[in-house]
């Protein structure tokens, strides 16, 4: 019955991935919904920034990165869709990084903190299991 999902036979990373993709594409669906009502929410520092245009911005990239990792969830053991994943929580924690200290539009505390949390912990993950997943060349 659970057929579609990720395989667990070599570890829990490909169901991480699963996980954070699944939660991605909800995330990019409200986005597109509500406008720019989320979207104000993880800016929290600087609402009046965010536009509908940001918004949809903000929707698609959040889309477009969650394919990568789903890609990654189906195909751990392939090292260019692992690096391409790896290198997605890396422009999100660049990026949100960005917005809590230098630009100031977010606050650490509050709907900005899970991004960080998600990127920080995939980055470790991903760096220490590489050479579990993906077989060297």
């Amino acid at each position: 019955m659970l057929g579609w999902l990720p395989s667990l036979q070599h570890g829990l990373l490909p169901a991480w991935m699963f996980l954070v993709s699944v939660t991605a594409f909800g995330n990019s669906a409200q986005c597109f919904i509500t406008g720019r009502q989320v979207s104000a929410r993880v800016y929290n520092a600087q609402p009046s920034e965010v536009t509908a245009l940001t918004s949809r911005f903000f929707a698609a990239w959040t889309a477009a990165s969650a394919v990568i990792r789903l890609y990654a969830a189906y195909h751990i053991q392939n090292a260019a869709i692992y690096d391409m994943a790896y290198w997605s929580y890396i422009i999100a924690f660049l990026n949100y990084g960005a917005e809590i200290f230098y630009y100031r539009t977010a606050h650490i505390r509050g709907p900005a903190f899970a991004p960080c949390v998600v990127s920080t912990t995939s980055i470790v993950w991903m760096t220490l299991m590489r050479s579990h997943y993906v077989a060297s060349s």
